[in-house]
């Protein structure tokens, strides 16, 4: 039987993970029925695998060596707190509740 895909979960998946033209010969196929909704899911597996992996690996990757990752926070938190002092001196400025005694 045809299939309908703007009704299909899977497909609207396809929608993230596949690329245009496998888009359009999954539409294709399931609408002439031309493959059924297991071969479809085969297809996003496929692409959805392609996206996932290198995520994993990376992910392993930063496990393997939690000490590059907590580096990694550590400079990115002292960023952070250098630009909010930065706002919070203009905020206090501008709020009129600086006073000498708070320069840093």
């Amino acid at each position: 039987d045809p299939g309908h895909p703007e009704h299909c979960n899977i497909f609207t998946m396809h929608q993230a993970f596949s690329k245009p033209d496998q888009i359009a010969f999954v539409d294709h196929q399931c609408r002439t029925a031309g493959f059924g909704c297991i071969d479809c899911k085969q297809v996003l597996f496929k692409n959805m695998k392609e996206e996932i992996v290198p995520i994993q690996t990376r992910v392993k990757e930063i496990n393997q060596n939690p000490e590059t990752m907590v580096g990694v926070l550590k400079s990115g938190a002292a960023r952070c707190k250098a630009i909010a002092e930065e706002v919070m001196d203009e905020v206090r400025m501008k709020v009129g509740v600086k006073s000498e005694w708070m320069n840093r």
